[in-house]
């Protein structure tokens, strides 16, 4: 018997009916989701001959609150479950600068200008199950996180005239831990938080950090599900002379979305 059909079985025994039912049922699950979310943070793009400003997403762009759109799907195998996630974002605000700005090599003057931010991320994480218990009455699983990232993200400023974008494109390894607390047959709660150490690879130096709290009610195979998500994306990107570009920017607040299980 192989090692993770061997975990997934103990698991199984400790945490009793509730868990084995759910493991036998949501072989694949698919969760859309819409993130309602707070925009903050500091974009920055020099051009191979003039410096950058660092530019406020919400002074400097004008994103403030903006929705996200993300589904995951979830794939169970022995031992533990496979979860692919897709979400992009396009926010897009018209504002007014209360000074000049530097994007790329392009100065926008003061006044009126539209600020953009376009985010297509893609991740592959796999669940291992190390622990199963009932606590206090209710069946709490805790699993290993490990899988990767794809980022492609640009930014862009426009007024008076002129115009500058920024963007990059990378991938890293991600790590974490979650934990699912059966409180009922219909209702769980979750959380996971998934980051890795600043890396630099392929000249950009990256890392995300995100952590999420949430609920499920279940009625047969559908659920209805929201909770609270905070992810932070930071990198750098050295191109070479004095061309660099970064952004540190946080985006947190509630979501809802409904699932269905297969």
């Amino acid at each position: 018997m192989r090692f993770g059909a061997l975990l997934f079985g103990v698991a199984t025994a400790l945490l009793g009916p509730v868990a084995a039912a759910f493991a036998q049922t949501e072989q694949i699950k698919v969760r859309p989701r819409a993130w309602y979310a707070d925009w903050e943070g500091k974009v920055r793009g020099d051009s191979s001959a003039v410096e950058g400003t660092d530019i406020d997403v919400q002074d400097g762009l004008g994103i403030e609150e903006e929705r996200a759109n993300w589904v995951e799907v979830m794939m169970s195998q022995g031992g533990g479950r496979t979860w692919i996630s897709l979400w992009e974002a396009n926010p897009e605000e018209g504002l007014v600068l209360a000074a000049p700005e530097t994007l790329d090599g392009a100065v926008i003057p003061a006044g009126p200008a539209t600020g953009k931010i376009e985010i297509q991320y893609t991740r592959l994480l796999h669940e291992r199950f190390i622990l199963g218990q009932q606590i206090l009455g209710f069946a709490v699983v805790v699993s290993f996180l490990s899988g990767f990232e794809y980022m492609d993200i640009k930014w862009s400023l426009s007024g008076g005239g002129a115009a500058g974008e920024k963007g990059m494109t990378y991938y890293r390894p991600l790590l974490g831990f979650r934990a699912e607390a059966w409180i009922s047959r219909w209702l769980t709660l979750e959380a996971h938080v998934v980051s890795f150490f600043k890396t630099n690879l392929q000249d950009v130096r990256a890392r995300t950090l995100e952590w999420q709290l949430g609920f499920a009610v279940r009625l047969e195979r559908w659920s209805i599900e929201g909770g609270w998500r905070f992810t932070n994306f930071f990198a750098q990107e050295d191109k070479g002379g004095t061309e660099d570009i970064e952004m540190d920017i946080d985006v947190q607040g509630f979501y809802v979305g409904v699932g269905v299980s297969f």
